[in-house]
């Protein structure tokens, strides 16, 4: 059988993912905030390894709706696209809700998202590539 016999699968590195799993004992909220639905997959660095990893974790609960890799992301998948993305959307709107709700497990400062302009992604990219003249 193959690793993941789904058609579909998405892959988020989502801000509010991140931000449950990325805390003093992930596991712990992601069971609260996921139940059974998603398998934890501990951090390995990525390549072989983590496949096999997440294989594993699978193997253990073919019926979790995605995966959660500890300090990396979030995967969700399915048979067709839409239902594979629908999935996407709702454990991340899970993990905003439980970061809303300011629980004892997690430490978060206030969220706030600041659109940039291009000009100042230019001059950022523009700072790290120039070379220093003596």
């Amino acid at each position: 059988m193959p690793f993941l016999p789904h058609k579909f699968v998405d892959h988020s590195h989502s801000n509010a993912i991140l931000s449950l799993i990325d805390q003093p004992d992930p596991i712990k909220i992601c069971k609260k905030v996921f139940g059974e639905e998603m398998g934890i997959v501990p951090y390995i660095m990525p390549g072989f390894e983590l496949a096999k990893k997440a294989s594993e974790v699978f193997d253990k609960n073919p019926n979790v709706k995605g995966l959660i890799l500890l300090n990396h992301g979030i995967f969700t998948f399915a048979n067709n696209a839409k239902e594979s993305y629908e999935r996407m959307i709702k454990y991340i709107t899970k993990a905003e809700k439980e970061l809303k709700k300011k629980s004892k497990f997690i430490r978060v400062s206030k969220y706030v998202e600041k659109k940039i302009t291009i000009s100042l992604v230019a001059n950022l990219i523009r700072q790290q590539i120039s070379h220093k003249r003596k």
